[in-house]
């Protein structure tokens, strides 16, 4: 069992943004985030899984650009509980959020 992490360590699946939704306690947000860090842990990708938490992970991703790379896009589940129709309006709402924050993803 690791029971420490390695140093510079990457998170590569992280979803800070169902974790800490907006109106969270950013005080416990960012002592979660210094505490990883003190871990080792150096940076998290912040993986999106649906148009509404798209938001607020460009949000954390701007509040703690040291820390959070987002990615943007649509979980298969999601895809799946959701019509053709929805699907393609979800598409076309994060290509605006491309095109508005290409630096940021």
């Amino acid at each position: 069992m690791i029971t420490t992490t390695p140093a510079n360590s990457i998170d590569a699946h992280a979803h800070w943004a169902q974790a800490f939704p907006a109106g969270s306690d950013e005080v416990l947000f960012h002592k979660q985030m210094e505490d990883l860090r003190q871990q080792g842990m150096i940076r998290s990708i912040q993986a999106g899984v649906d148009v509404e938490d798209w938001n607020r992970q460009l949000e954390l991703a701007r509040k703690y650009p040291q820390w959070i790379r987002p990615v943007l896009g649509l979980h298969p589940w999601w895809v799946k509980k959701h019509s053709s129709a929805q699907c393609d309006e979800a598409l076309s709402v994060l290509e605006s959020l491309f095109q508005k924050h290409s630096r940021d993803v």
